[in-house]
């Protein structure tokens, strides 16, 4: 029988910011969808900027949320197992986002 681990947070916060990154992934993917025909420059550096946004958001997430917004806020029964467990996946759901994007951007991935 599987153990019950404790959620690391108590209340939404889990679920509101993966509801958040779905949403940006999203956005993200139709803008870049929605100039690739025809680029202006402007759209270039906008794909850049989200882009970067990308690369540094979330691995800066992951060391705020280590160092200082889980042992303040999370759950006292989870701990830093758990979390570096849960942040393993979410690196993994990141870096799929970022190929997907670069594909998009690049031009490399079907029309």
């Amino acid at each position: 029988m599987p153990v019950k681990m404790p959620h690391l947070y108590n209340g939404y916060t889990v679920k509101v910011l993966g509801l958040l990154a779905i949403i940006g992934f999203a956005a993200s993917v139709w803008f870049i969808l929605s100039g690739r025909d025809n680029p202006t420059p402007t759209y270039k550096l906008l794909c850049q900027i989200i882009g970067a946004l990308w690369v540094l958001g979330p691995p800066l997430w992951f060391f705020y949320e280590h160092f200082y917004y889980f042992p303040k806020h999370g759950n006292s029964d989870a701990d830093f197992a758990q979390l570096k467990s849960s942040q393993d996946i979410a690196a993994k759901v990141w870096a799929a986002f970022l190929v997907v994007l670069a594909a998009l951007f690049t031009g490399t991935f079907p029309k």
